[in-house]
């Protein structure tokens, strides 16, 4: 199965990454700026992001069932900036980080 990776040596404004694509014989086939930070959250859990690390109340943990991180969270209230913000800072901090693809380059 091919693969993807963060790269974070992007020359481009506002892009805290790239998601580069691999074969099975590790060869680049393809790539795709993450420009737009409503695409944060989707590609962060592609590389094991999980949404339920940002919490509203640290006593009281939310599964936030409701939200794909680019909404609201209907159960607690959390914001979408704050899912879209960690899901950012999760991206700009996993440069080299490699996952399965889900379907980016196949």
């Amino acid at each position: 199965m091919s693969r993807i990776m963060i790269d974070t040596d992007v020359n481009a404004p506002s892009c805290p990454c790239q998601i580069l694509g691999f074969d099975d014989d590790g060869n680049e086939i393809g790539s795709t700026l993450v420009q737009s930070d409503w695409s944060y959250p989707g590609y962060a859990r592609a590389f094991g992001w999980d949404i339920k690390s940002v919490q509203v109340d640290e006593e009281e943990s939310c599964d936030h069932d409701s939200t794909d991180g680019t909404i609201d969270c209907k159960e607690c209230g959390c914001k979408a900036g704050a899912f879209i913000s960690a899901a950012g800072e999760f991206l700009s901090d996993n440069d080299g980080l490699e996952a399965e693809d889900p379907g980016y380059f196949i």
